[in-house]
């Protein structure tokens, strides 16, 4: 509607009316869509794209085969996922894309690094990676959760045991 992209204009940010319209002129295309609508989407912006646009997915799942499948086999393409610590600037972000697309990775890991940390990966490791990040945060609740039991467990109570584990845990 025109009263949300008054908002948006206000802040300074540019509003399209079109998604085509959107990508024509930018370097860097970020898809954050959900993995059944990347082809739709791809479809859609491909023919405006920049030669040299790179485009950047987060959508789980989908690869950098089907990136250049959905794009062209020329376009420098990123896979990345980064967790739902983004949201606090803790991400864990892992950054993927072609051997011939590396040179481009400090662009995209810069870019990643804003709301957390962001590593370059092999793509083969990209789900072990995820894995590993996206339980952290279980980890760390079971962590706390076991200091509390054994806390109890210790004669301590209770009412005494929840403050201790997370100072502990940030200072180590």
């Amino acid at each position: 509607d025109q009263q949300g992209q008054d908002r948006f204009k206000a802040l300074g940010l540019k509003v399209f009316s079109s998604k085509g319209e959107a990508v024509k002129e930018a370097e860097i295309v970020v898809l954050a869509v959900k993995p059944h609508l990347v082809q739709a989407v791809a479809e859609e912006i491909r023919p405006y794209l920049d030669h040299d646009a790179m485009v950047v997915s987060v959508a789980a799942g989908v690869t950098l085969d089907q990136l250049q499948e959905y794009f062209d086999e020329d376009r420098t393409a990123f896979r990345v996922m980064p967790n739902i610590a983004a949201t606090h600037a803790s991400s864990m972000t892992f950054v993927s894309c072609a051997d011939r697309c590396a040179v481009y990775a400090p662009v995209i890991l810069e870019m990643m690094g804003t709301v957390g940390e962001a590593v370059l990966i092999p793509e083969s490791m990209m789900d072990t990676a995820m894995v590993n990040a996206s339980c952290g945060l279980a980890y760390a609740l079971r962590s706390i959760r076991a200091a509390r039991e054994a806390s109890i467990e210790m004669g301590r109570g209770a009412a005494l045991s929840p403050p201790v584990g997370p100072p502990a845990r940030k200072g180590a």
